[in-house]
């Protein structure tokens, strides 16, 4: 084949623009230190410099910002509990100091201000905050643990948890001298054989000052509905009151009339919420409604009765086994768990999700009539409790099975039982002829009442915060066996009045806070049911770890309730030692009074040594309980800073390996996408050569024609 000159010029122009583009490569390379400048140079080195981008971005969100924040957050709990800690330790210190001898009247009060000053102090760790969040109150971290203020909020149903360990004696002095009985030598029923210590079985509650009523509704589906408004949700005269979920009518709000037992009832509702202002008739009931409310999603109206009643509810563990039956269990893969079946002595109780509701119901399937409550958790998990009679309404005792959240396994089960409590206060009559409820529950040398009737009597006395009980209820509970993740007893009572300092009850126990500005089922309410909040910080790809420390695994709420038993010993010790004192300065003044009047004060004060030496066994006593229960708040801290180390440990090691996965993926993201600055150098060195021979090749080959031929 003929080559021309045209066919050699073409091919070595293109060549030539090969080179230059080359060159315009290399040169781009050398100025960006990147291999590409758009996905199509390289495609598969474009797709990996994508996913290592992802990575590397992944990475140091963790390293760099998740991690750093949770050791962070980690580091201020852990310092609050070393501060909590100390001052355990500095309680436990005064106890032992009270207790290792008798005490001159500055050394017992230098100890009751330090302790009054702890009381203060204490709850106030539980404060702590991390960039403007609450570390111990799980979800809630707006939320301070304790009141910050003496504040009136209105808490319904506090259950108070407790297990057998909590049952102990407390005693007070009976019979105890008066001053003015002292200064007037009254010894009317004021001698040796009239002061006495009496002893009770007590459980101390989380707090003192509590309500002497319960407001509360009888147990129910939808709690005590007293009636309906007709029409609610479907008449536009009803809907134009309901806007944003608030009642919002101008004006004062407005009226309904609803049939209660066939009789009408008008009642008039607060424009603000749900709540009714008046209502006339009253419903009938005992006691009578001392509250009525709204559901605006129903029109349904509920009444809260005021009683001097409550309930113990106390535990213990089921003899025969329970257990699920595999084979039962259904599930789809849209609406997850369907059904499942626990099987306990010989009888099989049916769990299924209703489609309409979407809730879970039960059924005994051998007695179809008999009603079982199922409640689903927070958590997914299910509390399924059958009534020991056929209406679960009216029975007072239940078999309790909790079961996962899956439907697989039956975690825990026990029979529930309810006792009827009393709310009174401790200097009030319970009896006829006017004894307190200390007088009458007040134990013999056996430990057992005198009266047949005390023996099974409960009294929650509201002023100082103490369940009392008779010895047949102490034989039952103090013989609880303690049930895997289950509080053995619980008492239910309300609380309006807190003090500074006081912890808040939402963050301990099951309880509702009413407030006019809440809306809910079925009175206008917060509820709360969820304390162990975890919160989890993503620290790595599939990786959380939970951070937060809940306030219940450090705050006992029994610590500041020690120190109001050691104060209170300490002010008896006190008053007893004054009144000593008192009549010895007047027996050694004998020129003022008369014979008789010696004899009085002789009595008197034989009474007054007695009662001295019962305080003083009292506070003894009082100290060396209080050195055990500090020991063993310190012990609950120091395992909860054990856990905080070991997560800030964790931390670490997953710190250091990000640190690492960071330099790891930096060095594959910088090989595959950035250049070797030398090595790009020397060829566009060398592109810079065969271009320049290449251009004088052309060059050469262009000055010819067809005449140098010829």
């Amino acid at each position: 084949m003929r080559i021309t000159n045209k066919m050699m010029t073409g091919n070595s122009m293109a060549n030539i623009n090969n080179n230059k583009e080359y060159m315009d490569k290399l040169n781009n390379q050398m100025a960006t230190q990147k291999k590409l400048t758009r996905p199509s140079d390289d495609p598969i080195v474009a797709i990996r410099a994508l996913r290592l981008r992802s990575s590397l971005s992944e990475v140091t969100q963790y390293y760099g910002a998740n991690v750093p924040d949770a050791q962070a957050w980690v580091s201020v709990t852990e310092s609050a509990i070393e501060s909590t800690k100390e001052m355990i330790s500095g309680m436990k210190a005064l106890c032992d100091q009270g207790a290792n001898g008798t005490n001159t009247v500055s050394e017992r009060e230098n100890i009751y201000q330090s302790l009054e000053a702890y009381k203060k102090q204490i709850y106030a760790n539980g404060n702590a905050t991390h960039a403007g969040r609450s570390v111990f109150t799980g979800y809630r971290t707006g939320e301070a643990l304790t009141f910050q203020e003496e504040t009136t909020a209105d808490y319904r149903g506090i259950w108070d948890s407790f297990n057998a360990s909590d049952v102990a004696r407390n005693s007070y002095i009976e019979g105890s001298l008066s001053m003015t009985d002292i200064n007037n030598l009254n010894v009317t029923d004021n001698d040796e054989t009239t002061v006495k210590e009496d002893r009770v079985n007590r459980i101390r509650l989380s707090y003192d000052n509590i309500n002497t009523k319960l407001k509360n509704t009888p147990y129910g589906i939808n709690g005590d509905q007293v009636g309906l408004i007709s029409g609610w949700g479907t008449s536009k005269d009803w809907s134009m009151y309901v806007e944003g979920g608030r009642l919002t009518p101008a004006g004062e709000g407005f009226t309904a009339t609803i049939e209660v037992n066939k009789t009408p009832t008008i009642i008039k509702f607060d424009s603000r919420c749900n709540k009714a202002l008046t209502w006339s008739p009253d419903p009938v009931g005992t006691p009578p409604v001392t509250e009525m409310g709204l559901d605006i999603v129903t029109g349904k109206v509920y009444a809260t009765r005021e009683s001097d009643k409550t309930t113990l509810v106390y535990r213990n563990a089921l003899e025969k086994p329970a257990s699920i039956d595999q084979d039962t269990i259904k599930n789809d893969p849209i609406d997850g768990l369907l059904s499942f079946e626990i099987e306990y002595d010989g009888r099989t109780y049916n769990v299924t999700k209703d489609p309409a509701t979407g809730r879970f119901v039960g059924k005994d399937t051998s007695n179809s009539s008999k009603e079982i409550m199922v409640t689903q958790n927070n958590d997914k998990s299910f509390t399924i409790s059958v009534g020991n009679q056929d209406k679960y309404r009216s029975s007072t005792n239940f078999n309790v099975f909790n079961v996962s959240a899956n439907g697989r396994t039956v975690t825990s089960y026990y029979a529930e039982h309810n006792l009827e409590v009393t709310i009174t206060t401790s200097d009030a009559a319970v009896t006829t002829d006017g004894k307190t409820a200390y007088q009458y529950l007040a134990l013999g040398a056996d430990n057992k009442n005198a009266d047949a009737d005390a023996k099974n009597k409960i009294y929650l006395l509201a002023d100082t915060g103490e369940l009392v009980f008779g010895s047949d209820v102490e034989s039952t509970l103090s013989g609880l066996k303690d049930i895997p993740g289950v509080d053995t007893i619980s008492v239910k009572y309300d609380k309006s009045s807190f003090e500074a300092g006081d912890l808040r009850p939402e963050h301990y126990f099951d309880c509702r806070q009413i407030d006019d500005s809440h809306i809910a089922v079925p009175i206008y309410s917060m509820n709360y049911d969820d304390h162990r909040q975890a919160i989890n910080y993503e620290v790595g790809t599939n990786q959380t770890i939970q951070i937060n420390t809940n306030a219940e695994d450090v705050f006992d709420t029994q610590i500041t309730r020690v120190i109001d038993d050691i104060l209170t010993a300490i002010t008896g010790y006190n008053n007893a030692e004054e009144k000593v004192n008192r009549l010895t300065q007047m027996q050694e003044d004998a020129s003022s009074y008369t014979p008789a009047q010696m004899e009085n004060i002789g009595k008197l004060l034989d009474a007054a040594n007695k009662e001295l030496d019962i305080a003083k066994n009292k506070l003894q006593k009082t100290y060396e309980t209080s050195i055990t229960e500090y020991g063993n708040f310190f012990n609950q801290a120091n395992l909860a800073q054990t856990t905080c180390g070991t997560v800030e440990n964790r931390l670490t090691l997953i710190s250091n390996r990000l640190a690492s996965e960071k330099t790891t993926t930096t060095t594959l993201a910088s090989d595959n996408e950035n250049i070797d600055i030398t090595e790009v150098a020397v060829e566009v060195s060398q592109a810079e050569l065969v271009y320049n021979a290449a251009l004088m090749a052309t060059g050469k080959i262009a000055q010819h024609t067809l005449v140098d031929y010829i």
